[in-house]
């Protein structure tokens, strides 16, 4: 005796596809560069929010983080550019930019010898390479 059985998979709308994207590596990839696009275009508050979305998203992706990092330093948000490039650094360590952004940031605040760590730390690791 033969049994057959059939299955039927429905077919994924384009909605759904995208839907169970979100959060996903692609998906986070996509936000970032679109956000760094539109910094390097001068579009500062459209770069905030997809960076935001990003980071809610993957709050320990070193781009994420650096990138928003990056543009609260431009647009003076020192504190959340500090929070930012401090997790930045510790979520990637041998990253000199990031090290010498987080120094920026904390010169901002008065935060010399801190400052000047961070550099020292950014000129290191560009030897290194």
């Amino acid at each position: 005796m033969c049994f057959f059985f059939f299955f039927f998979f429905k077919q994924k709308t384009a909605y759904e596809i995208s839907a169970c994207l979100v959060g996903s590596e692609m998906c986070i990839r996509d936000r970032v560069r679109k956000g760094v696009t539109l910094f390097n275009e001068n579009q500062y508050q459209e770069a905030e929010e997809c960076l935001n979305r990003a980071v809610r998203l993957r709050p320990a992706e070193f781009k994420t983080v650096y990138n928003r990092g990056k543009l609260r330093l431009k647009l003076g948000n020192i504190e959340g550019a500090i929070a930012d490039l401090d997790k930045a650094t510790t979520l990637k360590p041998e990253h000199a930019g990031a090290h010498e952004l987080f120094g920026d940031a904390l010169m901002q605040t008065g935060k010399e010898v801190e400052a000047a760590l961070q550099w020292r730390l950014a000129e290191e690791l560009r030897k290194k390479r």
